[in-house]
């Protein structure tokens, strides 16, 4: 399927922007790891650190999916 030039623009602007805030995400998590983790008293908890980082992105990904546009 192809889609006009207008449309092509579109969505590599709305890709660019979204790689541009999942290494902003990124950037701002490993930055606070070690204060995370050194207040979790150890790296026994760095898995769950990390996977509700993810939780978190992916249920605010899937709260701006439903909005109306």
């Amino acid at each position: 399927m192809r889609y006009p030039p207008s449309h092509n623009k579109l969505i590599l602007i709305g890709l660019m922007i979204g790689l541009i805030f999942a290494e902003l995400d990124e950037t701002v998590v490993s930055t606070a790891m070690p204060t995370i983790i050194h207040d979790l008293h150890g790296m026994a908890l760095y898995g769950w650190v990390a996977g509700i980082s993810m939780l978190a992105a992916t249920s605010l990904c899937r709260s701006l999916v439903n909005w109306p546009i």
